[in-house]
């Protein structure tokens, strides 16, 4: 249909009838966006438990290739990813668990055991304090949500070996094929570590965007030296932030079920 095939008195109603038809159509198409960015915010979880499907090549460039839009303080980017895969991922599971079962040995030992592994280089190395202590404000949700945790797995809390079984499945990456550490600018502050964790949401939404599932872990930034062997070629003067474990659910897996509560954001002013 042409404009010179609608009569003259009737251009101005034609006109008004397409304007709002198309005023309503943006509207329901961002709202039907707005709906599907919720539901994919809602629906992202930890995922404790992996299978052994492999995230493919194209996959993971996708995922990372979308991390590039996310937002920096003037475009700079200050971090690195260092993605391991394959025989890689295998050497740092080794090296990390080892780590990790040396320091409990030397904790059940006492305090000779723990000096000798510190003159033995084998206390925590890593750049930042991953066992910080919590304010007590927070420490009750940190509380809460690993009473949930342990609850669903039915870890008792006198049940010490069942719970260092638990902390150590986070250095074997859950069994994730892929693993992603993250490096920031060490001169920038606390800025290069924010810009970052815009980085991090992008990615974590990607990856289930794509039906790929991911645990952000800061544990994996206690041990430095193991992942700075195997990336030879990060920047000097960057840090070791944390860490990603990145792979296919195991959905029969009990743990994957774990739903921690939200709290509503903390909001002043409103």
């Amino acid at each position: 249909l042409r404009i010179d095939d609608i009569p003259q008195d009737q251009h101005q109603k034609t006109l008004a009838i397409t304007v709002n038809t198309f005023i309503l159509s943006q509207i329901t198409m961002d709202s039907a966006r707005a709906e599907a960015f919720s539901q994919l915010v809602r629906s992202r979880k930890s995922v404790r438990a992996f299978d052994e499907r492999v995230v493919e090549q194209q996959v993971l460039e996708a995922i990372l290739d979308d991390c590039k839009w996310a937002p920096s303080w003037c475009n700079t980017h200050p971090y690195v990813l260092a993605v391991a895969r394959g025989e890689k991922v295998d050497r740092l599971r080794a090296k990390l668990c080892a780590k990790y079962d040396q320091a409990m040995a030397a904790t059940h030992r006492g305090v000779l055991s723990q000096a000798s592994l510190w003159l033995r280089g084998g206390t925590p190395d890593g750049d930042y304090n991953a066992m910080l202590k919590y304010p007590k404000h927070l420490q009750k949700h940190r509380v809460s949500c690993a009473k949930g945790l342990y609850g669903l797995l039915d870890i008792a809390r006198e049940d010490k070996a069942a719970r260092e079984s638990q902390d150590r499945r986070n250095f074997e990456f859950f069994d994730a094929s892929t693993v992603i550490f993250v490096f920031v600018e060490g001169s920038m502050g606390p800025f290069s570590p924010l810009d970052a964790g815009f980085c991090m949401d992008t990615l974590l939404l990607a990856a289930h965007a794509r039906g790929v599932g991911t645990c952000a872990q800061g544990s994996l930034a206690m041990w430095g030296s193991p992942v700075r062997e195997e990336f030879p070629d990060i920047p000097e003067g960057y840090k070791l932030l944390c860490g990603v474990s990145m792979g296919y659910e195991k959905k029969d897996a009990k743990i994957n079920t774990f739903r921690p509560d939200r709290e509503p954001v903390r909001v002043v002013g409103m």
